[in-house]
């Protein structure tokens, strides 16, 4: 029997560097975003770079929090999430009140994806030592719960401080929208990091998000420690999904079009990129996402890397239903 899993996209607003579609207007956004909703997909997620991510990407994205508030409007039933924000480069008490107003204007549809970012132009141009930012990430998830949940909030630690605080507007959903933490992706060869990372996912978060590039036995490896750590923590699994999401593009009738299109995102050689991601055919494709939720993932996101409904439409209408 098939595991259950539901499945989301990840916004292809790609703008910049390689990329030659262009920006993408609001209503084009709109527009995107209703067919993704109308095809049932049940979230739509949106990635983050501050500037250009090379050696890994060749491309950049619109700031996720200013896109998903006019995605709020343009759909009405998907839940909208980041995956994810890097979260030691956010200011937690404007960051707590921009998610609340997300998730009040969004009717409780808002999950925050945060992970903390390896790319150390972005520290550079924000200002944060990348030294400090294990210590920020954790501050700030407690400094937002914080100001989510109480009416009157005073905190005392390492990177900020604050007494008899009102922050206003309180999310929807309560306690708090859900922390989904993306963890350990570029630890998998330090066992003691990687294991320290992961339970601290289980203990701060409410789920867990893999990296776009690791192989399904990390996955499955990953799923396995949080699980363990989960029961220690007397918290319940079927509560904390367990994510992914890998680039994906469609080869069949595009073998001509591919090494050009897939290299205006991914800065890689396209065979390189067809072992990372799922750059394969239909049917390669229906196996190689059955691998990652048969690894024990509860939600899969695509990332298409063309802004064509083609490989929506397919999931949508030959993969997603076998795992309803």
């Amino acid at each position: 029997m098939r595991n259950r899993a539901t499945f989301g996209v990840v916004l292809p607003d790609y703008c910049g560097g390689s990329w030659k579609g262009g920006y993408m207007s609001g209503e084009e956004l709109a527009s995107y975003c209703r067919e993704v909703e109308r095809l049932g997909y049940t979230s739509i997620w949106h990635a983050e770079h501050f500037v250009m991510a090379p050696p890994l990407l060749s491309t950049s994205w619109y700031e996720p929090l200013v896109t998903m508030a006019a995605v709020a409007m343009a759909v009405k039933k998907v839940k909208l999430g980041t995956a994810i924000i890097i979260l030691p480069l956010r200011n937690p008490g404007i960051l707590a009140k921009e998610v609340a107003t997300l998730d009040v204007i969004s009717n409780g549809r808002f999950i925050l994806g945060v992970a903390i970012g390896w790319l150390d132009k972005e520290y550079e141009l924000i200002g944060v030592s990348m030294r400090e930012r294990g210590r920020r990430f954790e501050e700030a998830i407690r400094v937002l719960k914080l100001l989510w949940t109480e009416d009157t909030a005073s905190w005392e630690g390492r990177f900020w401080k604050f007494k008899d605080m009102r922050l206003e507007p309180k999310p929807i959903q309560k306690p708090h929208p859900p922390i989904i933490i993306g963890a350990g992706g570029r630890s998998l060869n330090e066992p003691t990091k990687f294991e320290r990372l992961l339970k601290r996912a289980a203990e701060l978060g409410n789920g867990w998000y893999a990296a776009t590039y690791v192989p399904v036995e990390y996955i499955r490896k990953s799923i396995e420690i949080l699980r363990s750590h989960l029961k220690a923590l007397k918290k319940d699994e079927e509560s904390f999904p367990f994510m992914s999401h890998k680039y994906v593009y469609l080869l069949d009738g595009r073998e001509s079009k591919a090494a050009e299109e897939v290299s205006q995102v991914l800065a890689m050689p396209l065979e390189e990129a067809k072992k990372q991601y799922l750059i394969c055919n239909k049917a390669e494709l229906a196996k190689r996402i059955d691998e990652q939720i048969s690894a024990g993932l509860t939600h899969f996101n695509i990332i298409p890397l063309t802004r064509d409904l083609e490989v929506l439409e397919y999931v949508a209408e030959e993969i997603a239903p076998k795992y309803d």
